[in-house]
């Protein structure tokens, strides 16, 4: 049985699967830490939440109550070839990138004015460990993408772990493909 746990953000994990709410509504997100800022805890949600993002985008926690799902949580890819892209897509597209290595990230947008306004690419949250995929410190931070041959997955599902998964996230969502 998989245990979800009522408990304020800053008692998460890094790659936490966690439930936040905020005046928009409920969100999944992952704990993202950046190893550039001693560690620095982001929210890494797997949709846009507030209507000013574009696409998933990294946001500043409040030390707010939050539903954890731990780490008991799996990621099913896709099996049809609708569900894979070779070229990062634009960045309003939720996706998990995947390495040769068959390491897996979130890819999530930036802070907002993060570095104090410098346009940064794209975010990669480490789904297994949390840390956002970035080297250096200060002026001299850089955000990179993973190394190796890489595809994205735009199709994906998040299930529990249990003897018969139920399914936590799916993208797109089905409310989606309505619009």
């Amino acid at each position: 049985m998989v245990t979800v746990t009522p408990m304020r953000f800053a008692k998460l994990e890094p790659a936490d699967l966690f439930l936040f709410f905020d005046e928009s509504g409920a969100f999944f997100a992952l704990l993202a830490t950046d190893p550039t800022q001693n560690g620095e805890r982001y929210i890494a949600p797997f949709s846009a939440v507030l209507s000013q993002h574009r696409g998933p985008t990294l946001m500043v926690p409040k030390n707010s109550t939050v539903i954890s799902f731990g780490k008991e949580y799996s990621l099913r890819l896709p099996s049809d070839a609708s569900g894979w892209r070779v070229e990062r897509p634009s960045d309003d597209v939720p996706c998990i990138l995947i390495t040769d290595d068959g390491r897996r990230y979130l890819r999530v947008n930036p802070v907002p004015n993060y570095l104090g306004g410098i346009d940064q690419p794209a975010c990669y949250v480490d789904m297994k460990s949390g840390v956002i995929n970035a080297y250096g410190s200060g002026i001299f931070q850089q955000i990179v993408q993973p190394a190796g041959i890489i595809a994205f997955a735009v199709k994906w599902e998040i299930l529990t772990t249990e003897k018969e998964p139920r399914l936590i996230i799916t993208q797109p969502d089905v409310s989606d493909l309505a619009r």
